[in-house]
């Protein structure tokens, strides 16, 4: 499991549990599963295991994109496999300043999270899942990324 790094108050960390041997296409967003822990200022603000990491990543990614066309919403994470929600949003406050609610938050999350902070998390968790489903696993997920 990745630690926290002191360098940053936001940071994404997950530990991949289960990656079947057949992966085909959609089969393969469902089928990537792990523990996945968001940090704010060092403390564990979410820590939910079973998660879909790819499928997490997916829909991390296309919020990034809209944001590179200029359309900035909030990002509202959801998943197949559960029915509590959401399991992770974004809430935006202004231009620099966004909040992290969760249904399964370990506290209360009454400080703003800054915008270029929150990218940075964001890049990193998909770039490093990426980089260790083909390091380990030999899975490019790139097409699945689009």
């Amino acid at each position: 499991m990745e630690r926290f790094s002191s360098k940053h108050k936001l940071e994404i960390v997950f530990n991949i549990v289960s990656v079947p041997f057949c992966l085909e296409g959609a089969k393969t967003v469902a089928d990537i599963e792990g523990n996945l822990i968001v940090y704010i200022k060092k403390r564990i603000f979410l820590k939910e295991e079973d998660i879909l990491l790819l499928e997490f990543a997916i829909i991390l990614n296309r919020w990034l994109q809209n944001i590179q066309n200029h359309e900035i919403k909030n990002f509202y994470y959801e998943s197949m496999n559960y029915e509590e929600q959401p399991i992770l949003e974004f809430v935006k406050i202004d231009e620099k300043k966004w909040n992290l609610q969760s249904v399964w938050e370990e506290f209360k999350n009454d400080e703003y999270v800054d915008f270029n902070e929150l990218l940075t998390a964001a890049t990193n968790y998909i770039t490093k899942l990426k980089h260790e489903l083909k390091q380990e696993f030999n899975l490019d997920v790139c097409d699945l990324m689009k």
